[in-house]
């Protein structure tokens, strides 16, 4: 995600990681409440930090009369869990998160729903995936890429 506000600059992805009550206090004094979008991410819906972040922001736009619904989005695992229960609560967007973990979920809408508020598009990016990884699968074993280590790795350890 920061890689993208670096790519474009002018679409401002900001990350909440802190749950410090200075570092909470300079983010949203940094932001237009009014116009700022959040995007919740917890794959298991579980992670403490992420539920007290999201609580403390949803309380802020309370207090100043912002409605949250149209605000926040959320991604999580489709079973019950404390994030889904927030989102359903002020009947927010909920995406599944796919079962896709570390650095392949790029691909997944972890990291394509801010690639796309950034501008990027998001059919070029899974035709560019698909294109290195038909060449890969073409010439297994020819190439000495990271793709070919990383299949044999996993391969013997599975």
């Amino acid at each position: 995600g920061n890689t993208y506000s670096y790519l474009v600059p002018s679409k401002k992805i900001r990350f909440l990681y802190s749950v410090d009550p200075i570092s909470f206090k300079n983010f949203f004094a940094e932001i237009n409440l009014g116009k700022t979008g959040f995007l919740v991410i917890s794959k298991s819906g579980k992670t403490v930090e992420t539920i007290s972040l999201s609580l403390a922001s949803i309380n802020l736009l309370k207090e100043n009369n912002i409605e949250i619904k149209n605000n926040f989005i959320f991604i999580t695992d489709p079973n019950d869990n404390p994030i889904r229960k927030i989102a359903k609560n002020y009947k927010c967007r909920i995406f599944d998160h796919d079962n896709i973990g570390g650095r392949f979920s790029i691909f997944s809408n972890v990291g394509l729903i801010p690639a796309a508020i950034c501008g990027f598009d998001i059919e070029k990016i899974r035709e560019g995936a698909e294109k290195v990884l038909t060449h890969e699968l073409e010439n297994f074993g020819l190439t000495n890429s990271s793709f070919n280590a990383s299949s044999i790795n996993y391969g013997l350890f599975k």
